[in-house]
This record gives structure tokens, sequence and C-alpha cells, in this order.
């Protein structure tokens, strides 16, 4: 099996329809790939994003023409120019996905959404927060937190991706987390490992995450999938 968030950067105008499209074009992938009885492993998930990415390349090109047009009407120029070119037209969006393959698990991570695990009472995050940020913070250099949080240097949708793809043992008891900025900007790590700690199914524990989101205060889309071991 497998499961997906991803979440469309609210920059560009069709964030939504770019995290909906890459979700379902991937799982539609996956699944065809299980149905026909042929291998699923780091190289093949990695090479199912690779032709995502394509196809939301493809839906930018697609509406180039139109945003020249709109962008050319508004007497817009330079740089402005450009970025409501961008805005209009590019297809962005987060991507964290888990591929459940016997007693391995895939991971496949772009941008600022995350994948936890919770084993043996401890939760452990395993992918890294690629924004401005956190490249900023590796190399030292002071950051603005309102300002490089929210800039992402790596996502589906751009010309230039770099996917990073794990692979790790799966052990009964897990509890697998891919969940939104939304979700761990509001709730921290105590919180959610107490939440996660419920003896609930699931779909119970997710929908628990985003209620804790919203009576903390959401102030972004939450979004959280969880796959228990059993």
């Amino acid at each position: 099996g497998a499961a997906v968030v991803a979440d469309g950067a609210s920059w560009a105008e069709n964030a939504a329809e770019a995290s909906r499209l890459a979700g379902m074009s991937f799982m539609e992938k996956v699944k065809q790939r299980a149905e026909r009885g042929r291998e699923i492993n780091s190289a093949i998930v990695k090479m199912i994003l690779q032709r995502v990415n394509v196809e939301l390349l493809a839906k930018s090109r697609a509406r180039q023409m139109k945003a020249i047009e709109t962008v050319n009407a508004a007497g817009l120029k330079g740089r402005a120019r450009d970025l409501e070119i961008g805005r209009l037209v590019d297809m962005p969006t987060t991507f964290d996905g888990m591929v459940f393959n016997g007693s391995k698990i895939i991971t496949a991570h772009l941008g600022d959404s995350r994948i936890y695990v919770l084993r043996g009472g401890v939760l452990s995050q395993l992918t890294q927060d690629q924004t401005r940020a956190e490249r900023l913070r590796s190399q030292g250099q002071p950051v603005d937190e309102a300002r490089d949080e929210s800039v992402l240097t790596n996502y589906l949708g751009k010309d230039e991706i770099n996917i990073s793809i794990n692979e790790y043992s799966v052990e009964k008891g897990d509890l697998w987390l891919a969940v939104s900025d939304g979700v761990f900007k509001v709730l921290d790590e105590r919180e959610i490992k107490e939440i996660l700690s419920q003896p609930k199914d699931a779909v119970s524990l997710a929908n628990d995450l985003i209620a804790a989101v919203q009576d903390n205060g959401a102030f972004d889309d939450a979004s959280a999938v969880i796959v228990k071991v059993k």
C-alpha cells in the first residue's frame, strides 16, 4: 500500500490543483504496478515521481500563453511581470509519500511536509524541511523566521527537482505519519506523540490530529495520513 501528503504552495493560484494531481497520479501509478505484480523499489518510486513532475510541468506550460496575455493587458513589466506569470501558471506542491513493500517502507520527500515514525514510544522525524531557513541554518547564517521559513528550496512542479528517497525496515506496532506544515507548526512533537499514543485506529488518530490543530488555531491547511503496522 501507499500513502501521500501533498501541500500546494500558497503563492500559486493552482496550488490546490497541484497537490491533488500529484497525490492522485502517484497513488494511481503505484497501484497499477502493484496490480500487475511488478516490482516497486526505491528507483521505481523515484521514476514515478519524476513522471508526476513532468505532468505538473505540462499543466504549467499549457497555461503559459493565457498568463502572458493577462499580464501584458495589466501592463506589468520586469520582475513583477515574471512573478505574476509564475503565480498564474506554476503547479508547486510539497510531497511526502510512503510506499509499504513487505517488511520495508520507501519514503519520498520534497519540500516542508514531514514524515515521522512512532516506534516503541519514541517519535522520530525522518525528513528534513527543504526551506531557505533550513539551508541558512545549515550554513550558520542568520534566519528571518517570518520570511525564510515559508520559502521552499525544493518541491514538485519545478524544472529541476531533488527527490529524497529512503528505505526503512517496518516493525510490528509501528505508526507511520505524514503531515503538512499546517500540523507541526501548530502542534509540537510532544503533543503529536500524545495524540498518536492513543489506542485508536489510524483514521481516528489522523482526525484527532487535525481537530487538535483546529483547536489550537490553525493558520494553514492541515493534512495528515497515518499507517499503523499490525
